[in-house]
């Protein structure tokens, strides 16, 4: 869309009903850069979709106790089910190769056990697996982006993620990586920072004691 035939006023009105920020100070020429470089944020897909076409996403992906929400909350659930699914996916994907050593090693026991008994008892070794990965997702991983500081009235904020115990940097990151995109998408204009804080133990091999720490890998702006 051509937004160079909108005014100064009507910009920043598209850029206001966008949930945009530090549009204020722009000038047209910014504006109309930002305004047509932006991209809808995780929920914003589904704002267009009716209650009923949100309900059948819904019931599609299993999202439960759908049928009594609201369409913000609905949104909301759909978005955070998608997250879930998606860190479920990488936890799958990750252990796949050591569950398809461990089926090659059982394998070996076939002339042993009949091979139609040992089936369905990898099968179900699967299923475990997998069910024990959704399980620990929804117990565990509920990333999300929160407002931690702010300093000179405002002017510069964090905002923080929240890790896991068990989960590394590559699988934090793949997770989160949606969510970050998109708030920088909205935010173009604004100088970062990021922060990535390990903890990180180190075991003497003479003593077998056991130090650990949090340190920080920051970014170049």
């Amino acid at each position: 869309m051509d937004y160079t035939k909108n005014t100064i006023k009507q910009l920043r009105n598209i850029a206001k009903q966008r949930g945009m920020v530090g549009y204020s100070r722009l000038r047209k020429p910014a504006l109309v850069t930002v305004i047509t470089a932006y991209k809808p944020s995780l929920g914003d897909e589904y704002k267009a979709q009716t209650v009923k076409q949100l309900r059948n996403i819904a019931k599609q992906r299993y999202v439960k106790g759908y049928t009594r929400l609201r369409k913000a909350d609905l949104i909301a659930k759909i978005t955070k089910k998608s997250v879930h699914d998606e860190a479920t996916s990488l936890i799958y994907e990750r252990t796949k190769f050591e569950i398809n050593e461990l089926v090659k090693w059982i394998e070996g026991f076939e002339h042993v056990v009949p091979k139609k008994e040992l089936t369905p008892r990898v099968e179900a070794i699967k299923a475990e697996v997998k069910s024990i990965a959704q399980q620990y997702v929804k117990d565990k991983f509920n990333f999300k982006i929160e407002h931690t500081a702010s300093a000179i009235k405002g002017f510069t904020n964090q905002h923080t993620i929240q890790g896991a115990d068990g989960i590394d940097a590559a699988t934090f990151f793949n997770i989160t990586r949606p969510q970050v995109v998109d708030s920088l998408t909205r935010n173009r204009q604004t100088k970062i920072n990021m922060v990535l804080t390990c903890t990180m133990a180190r075991v003497d091999m003479k003593t077998g004691e056991v130090t650990s720490g949090d340190f920080p890998f920051v970014s170049k702006t």
